[in-house]
């Protein structure tokens, strides 16, 4: 967005995003699978992209941790 829009046009879609991450954050709290913490890494990624852990560390993070084995339809 910097790159091809104004600094005002950058703002206002960095905050758009922000704002959708924090719903579906809020949203992963009463939703069975869903990480609220991930999505608020996202709320803070898009709205401070120098500050906090990157979604790099985050995505090695979830890597580590055993995962429940998926389970293919009938």
């Amino acid at each position: 967005m910097r790159k091809h829009h104004s600094a005002g046009s950058a703002l206002v879609v960095r905050w758009l995003t922000g704002w959708s991450y924090g719903v579906r954050a809020v949203a992963a709290l009463v939703l069975p699978g869903h990480s609220s913490r991930r999505y608020w890494r996202h709320v803070v990624a898009t709205l401070w992209p120098g500050r906090g852990e990157g979604l790099r560390e985050a995505a090695e993070e979830y890597n580590r941790t055993p995962q429940p084995p998926s389970r293919a339809p009938s």
